[in-house]
């Protein structure tokens, strides 16, 4: 029996030189659609981590 895996991997758009105002778009749609585009639009606080990361 087969595992079926409803994940899909979704990559992000890569710059390539040309079409910049098109990639720009993609970019903004693929940062909101994994809910990262609020840490570009607003002034993001980046906690440091501890000296141990793995130490929490």
């Amino acid at each position: 029996m087969e595992a079926e895996s409803n994940f899909s991997s979704i990559t992000p758009p890569v710059f390539d030189g040309d079409n910049y105002h098109l990639w720009v778009v993609r970019m903004e749609t693929y940062l909101d659609v994994m809910d990262l585009w609020e840490a570009v639009e607003e002034d993001y606080e980046i906690i440091p981590l501890l000296n141990d990361p793995m130490m929490a």
